[in-house]
């Protein structure tokens, strides 16, 4: 198994160019995605439970109000804030003001669809960020997920959990790499497990 993963700097293709990427500023507590807040991989039509607030003057006053929620989303032109649930369920807890409902299904984390208008505001999380793909020592890799296309390197470290690194290549190609050779037991929702070469 792989005890530690670092970045080749030698790639067979130009475009491979991503490992466990961070270009936040880390004083930052969110970013943004532009869109609305949907799933990732296969759910990227899918929203949790939601909490529905108005009257926010920004998007920093929407995040404010994130608590336990896992993304929020906000229309700058109306003001409106949706502080965004992983489960399908209506929040059982919203803040003073806000009204709760269901969403569309659960997902397992959230990045932004592109529509125009509303953005949807992620956490930062601190993550070195290293240029090529991911390897251990000799170039061999543990077992991984494949997530499918995703829109940034942030939306793809969102997905992290047990992973010890993720490789984002600028096609959008998002990869959680593993300790262990063996294929992934449990991976997010829409990535696929693949065993690794050592």
């Amino acid at each position: 198994g792989i005890v530690l993963y670092t970045s080749t700097e030698t790639v067979t293709y130009p475009w491979q160019v991503y490992a466990d990427v961070q270009y936040i500023d880390p004083t930052v507590a969110h970013y943004s995605e532009g869109g609305r807040c949907r799933g990732t991989g296969s759910f990227s039509a899918v929203y949790g439970g939601y909490c529905a607030c108005s009257g926010l003057a920004s998007p920093e006053a929407c995040f404010g109000l994130l608590s336990s929620a896992a993304a929020a989303e906000y229309h700058t032109s109306a003001g409106l804030c949706y502080l965004m649930y992983l489960d399908q369920a209506a929040p059982s807890t919203c803040p003073t003001g806000c009204s709760s409902q269901a969403g569309s299904g659960s997902v397992t984390a959230y990045t932004g669809n592109s529509d125009a208008g509303p953005d949807c505001l992620l956490p930062a999380q601190a993550h070195d960020a290293q240029t090529g793909k991911c390897c251990g020592p000799g170039g061999i890799f543990g077992g991984y997920c494949s997530c499918g296309t995703l829109t940034s390197p942030d939306a793809c470290f969102a997905l992290l959990g047990a992973a010890l690194a993720v490789e984002y290549q600028t096609l959008g190609s998002c990869f959680l790499l593993y300790q262990d050779q063996t294929a992934p037991p449990t991976c997010p929702g829409g990535c696929t497990a693949v065993a690794g070469t050592g």
